[in-house]
């Protein structure tokens, strides 16, 4: 009777020692497909972060594309507001040196016919 209570005893160790073990197999698996997946994790990290990086210094490169153009085109208005007054300046001069034209035209004829007259007195 002792003995088969000693047999049972070791078969229950037995078995216990073959879960241990299978449980520790798996474990094992477990943490080697854990190890892969953290490895995987900080690739995909290091990945990542290159590519913010990438995206980082292109935001950059187009934040100041966009300062030039912006201070391209104030030059540009700037520019086209300066021509604008001098069109302005311009056509008003144009239209008083016309109207001093047209005096000079009148004072012309006018002298043009008091000499006529003149011939025809004399």
């Amino acid at each position: 009777m002792e003995l088969d209570e000693a047999h049972n005893q070791e078969r229950l160790w037995i078995d216990k020692y073959t879960n241990l073990l299978k449980n520790s197999r798996q474990n094992e698996k477990d943490l080697e497909l854990l190890k892969a997946d953290n490895q995987n994790l900080i690739d995909d990290a290091e990945y990542t972060k290159c590519q913010l990086e990438i995206s980082e210094d292109r935001v950059k490169e187009l934040e100041e594309k966009q300062s030039f153009y912006e201070k391209e085109n104030q030059i540009v208005k700037d520019e086209y507001a300066k021509m604008r007054n001098d069109y302005k300046d311009l056509s008003d001069k144009l239209e008083r040196e016309e109207r001093q034209n047209e005096k000079f035209k009148k004072r012309i004829s006018d002298l043009e016919e008091n000499c006529s007259k003149i011939k025809y007195e004399v």
